[in-house]
């Protein structure tokens, strides 16, 4: 229940109920009584679309200037930015 609090693509609720469901099939009957509370509850999976916030456009980034970039090191990221940003391009929509 847990991983439903977690954002993913398009597809990760179905997934998550997919793996879910395949693990209450395999339990014992004994286990399946013992968990019966536990597992009719209903789990809502987290949105997939964060706010998006409006951001300043700062550069239309094409291919061949972004290459020069992927040569160098990747040195000093800040991944928390990172997160942060893949929220506000709504990239959680679909990964």
């Amino acid at each position: 229940n847990a991983a439903a609090a977690a954002r993913g693509g398009h597809s990760f609720a179905g997934f998550l109920a997919n793996i879910r469901n395949e693990a209450i099939a395999a339990l014992p009957a004994s286990e399946k009584q013992a968990l019966a509370k536990t597992l009719a509850a209903v789990v809502k999976p987290n949105s997939v679309a964060p706010d998006a916030t409006k951001r300043k456009f700062v550069r239309k980034w094409t291919t061949d200037s972004l290459l020069p970039a992927l040569a160098q090191p990747l040195t000093g990221r800040n991944f928390e930015k990172g997160q942060q940003l893949f929220a506000a391009a709504s990239c959680f929509k679909c990964h």
